[in-house]
């Protein structure tokens, strides 16, 4: 497998990590990930393909974490088994 290629693993576990995003996101009382990403200074586009379960460094996983206001405990406490 190639550096850029994806396990089936990878990508189960990628999407989930997007449904998260995408939960707490809606939790926080934003319907809409554009006005969310532009409310927290994210890249628009860049934030709706983390939510869409594409691959993201940690650094930018930290960045969207503190933007919804919880800690890595929180947020990788529900939807990982």
């Amino acid at each position: 497998m190639s550096q850029k290629e994806i396990s089936p693993s990878e990508d189960e576990d990628l999407r989930k990590l997007g449904e998260r995003i995408k939960a707490l996101r809606i939790k926080a009382g934003y319907a809409n990930y554009e006005k969310f990403a532009n409310a927290h200074d994210l890249a628009r586009a860049q934030y709706g393909r983390y939510e869409a379960g594409e691959n993201l460094q940690y650094k930018s996983l930290l960045k969207v974490m503190k933007a919804l206001n919880v800690t890595p405990k929180e947020f990788f406490s529900e939807g990982f088994d």
